[in-house]
């Protein structure tokens, strides 16, 4: 059952554009159940090896650990490796900055990034974005009567 608190604040917020006051709460719930917009995700270790080890990027970035203009660079490319045992995080900026880095390196092209980046995004529904699970006309209802 969805949080009423929340869903009435998802509802008032219509972050996602759909003029949620002018409709029916049957309409409501529908569009919060069937409506799909992009959630990030993180990207898991096993898809981030595939993509360090596609087109020689993980190469490109193991050599610069030792090759690489500044000491900086290096301990990034260090940092970099261990990421791809990890896994991306895109939701923390410093598991971002390191890709920036790279591209501005020249360790990495940005089509490189790019693709990595394309792995973060998944679609789900309004309702899964929002961990609301199901959400029904009379929720809808009782989440628009509180004040």
């Amino acid at each position: 059952m969805a949080d009423i608190a929340k869903l009435k604040a998802v509802i008032d917020a219509d972050a996602y554009g759909l003029a949620w006051a002018g409709k029916d709460d049957a309409t409501v719930a529908n569009e919060i159940n069937t409506q799909t917009t992009t959630q990030v995700q993180v990207v898991p270790n096993t898809q981030v090896l595939l993509w360090a080890a596609s087109n020689g990027r993980m190469e490109s970035i193991f050599q610069a650990q030792t090759t690489a203009g500044t000491d900086t660079l290096k301990g990034l490319c260090r940092a970099a490796l261990k990421l791809i045992d990890i896994g991306v995080d895109y939701n923390r900026t410093d598991h971002l900055g390191f890709l920036n880095t790279l591209v501005a390196a020249a360790i990495i092209t940005q089509a490189d990034a790019d693709a990595l980046d394309n792995q973060a995004d998944v679609t789900v529904t309004i309702a899964q974005k929002e961990s609301l699970g199901k959400v029904r006309e009379g929720v809808v209802t009782a989440a628009r009567s509180l004040v």
